[in-house]
């Protein structure tokens, strides 16, 4: 099991050969889908480094905290062909007071198999107090972005992963967005792989949606 927080995590780790030092040339590229527009986005966690990365990463960076929650940071990107992938499912288990605060359980699964899911509380009239997930009690960081509060769970089980939420909420709705991430482009219509001599890394593929309980 592996917890991320949201914050400052999803790329950390990566190391890259330096472009020319030893072949292939390696590629970052990170798809993902909002499926509550079923808008797709290219991506990648680093400025484009061949013509074949530059024509996927058209626009400059930029805030995608919609299609990758957990990035952080603005990133290069540019439009993507959409995708009929299963989205991640949320089941309030319970929802009930604390202290005045609100006390929600929820389970969190793929629904697509993917290794690793994720949530993200909106930061707009919300306070998370507390935060445990799969038992473990996370750390609360303050407000990343719009996000109040977030976390990715490596090598997620088949059925779903619990998240408990203590939560000081003003008059408006709670807002949830919910990821899972798995690792291969060819699930993208039409994907075509870098030309010979080019590899990506790394590569990464989400569903992202909203969800107010």
């Amino acid at each position: 099991m592996l917890l991320l927080l949201a914050t400052g995590a999803a790329a950390g780790g990566l190391a890259l050969n330096r472009e020319g030092v030893t072949p292939p040339r390696q590629e970052q590229l990170l798809w993902s889908l909002d499926a509550d527009t079923g808008e797709a986005r290219w991506a990648s966690w680093d400025e484009p480094r061949s013509r074949w990365a530059a024509e996927l990463l058209s626009a400059p960076p930029a805030p995608l905290e919609s299609h990758f929650p957990a990035a952080g940071r603005p990133l290069p990107h540019g439009a993507a062909p959409s995708a009929e992938l299963a989205s991640p499912e949320v089941e309030v288990v319970t929802d009930g007071r604390r202290n005045g605060d609100r006390e929600l359980v929820l389970r969190l699964r793929s629904a697509r198999g993917a290794p690793a899911v994720g949530l993200w509380v909106g930061g707009d009239g919300t306070t998370v107090r507390a935060a445990t997930v799969e038992g473990r009690e996370l750390p609360r960081n303050g407000r990343h972005g719009v996000w109040e509060f977030g976390f990715l769970f490596e090598s997620a089980p088949e059925e779903g992963v619990e998240v408990r939420l203590l939560l000081e909420q003003g008059p408006e709705p709670l807002v949830l967005r919910v990821a899972d991430r798995t690792d291969d482009l060819t699930a993208v219509p039409g994907f075509v792989p870098p030309p010979h001599g080019r590899v990506v890394v790394t590569p990464e593929v989400w569903v992202t949606r909203s969800v107010t309980p």
